[in-house]
């Protein structure tokens, strides 16, 4: 009752999903993949020479899709109650600002061991994980990260509860790499800054071109490096055939 009436004065952003009516998993795959198809079908124009050697020839090439998968250690956990406190004035009415810092704030914690327990310790961060509220502060908390995210020209971020997807679109991997690489350096410093820890170690990435054997592709990850917090990322390649069968897999499974 009291989540439904706070999503009356607040909703979290059109790209956070889970946790809310018509933002399932597979809303998130189905978006994904619209992204790639549109981008495949749209086109550029590039100046090549000719075979002849005499002059240039106009071609017209897809636009190629990259995906980059982040994870975070703990978020619900490390949700920082200063910055939140902040964050919570966006949300309209005094009373409900105060009922929302008096069901957050003022909780303490303790451990037991045998018969033994320890002092009591406040609790500066994280959110009550199980209740229903807690998942609509986490979106409050990520909503000026999804803000930042998609303001750069040619990128999309997408949220599924703590997991962060990020698409780019570009005419090749040396140039839709340095676009991510900047993306992250700034998604680092939003996750330094408001007390978030990206996992490097379960990031991942895919280049979604329209054959794994293009003269393009040839450029990997040792020339083109993507990183994140100091470590480099592994990117995979899927062609039009991967895509499909991915495809074909999230319609039987609908």
């Amino acid at each position: 009752m009291v989540l439904k009436r706070l999503l009356w004065v607040w909703t979290p952003h059109p790209h956070q999903y889970a946790y809310r009516s018509m933002r399932t998993t597979k809303m998130q795959l189905a978006h994904l993949i619209h992204e790639v198809e549109h981008n495949r079908n749209h086109y550029f124009q590039v100046s090549l020479p000719k075979k002849s050697g005499i002059g240039n020839q106009l071609h017209y090439r897809p636009h190629r899709t990259l995906l980059v998968l982040v994870d975070f250690s703990k978020a619900f956990d490390s949700i920082d109650h200063r910055v939140l406190s902040l964050l919570l004035a966006n949300i309209p009415g005094v009373n409900c600002r105060r009922w929302l810092r008096n069901f957050l704030f003022g909780r303490y914690a303790k451990t037991r061991v045998g018969h033994r327990n320890s002092d009591r310790r406040p609790m500066l961060r994280g959110v009550p994980q199980g209740s229903v509220l807690g998942p609509y502060l986490f979106s409050l908390y990520v909503h000026p990260l999804l803000n930042l995210l998609n303001s750069f020209a040619g990128v999309t971020a997408d949220m599924y509860a703590d997991d962060l997807s990020i698409i780019v679109k570009g005419h090749s991997r040396e140039d839709a790499i340095p676009t991510a690489n900047m993306v992250l350096q700034k998604l680092h410093a939003w996750s330094q800054e408001n007390g978030l820890a990206i996992n490097p170690s379960k990031c991942e990435a895919a280049w979604f071109t329209l054959s794994t054997h293009t003269e393009s592709d040839y450029d990997r990850e040792g020339r083109w490096p993507l990183v994140v917090a100091g470590c480099q990322i592994p990117v995979m390649t899927m062609g039009h055939r991967e895509l499909r069968s991915f495809s074909a897999w999230i319609s039987i499974h609908d």
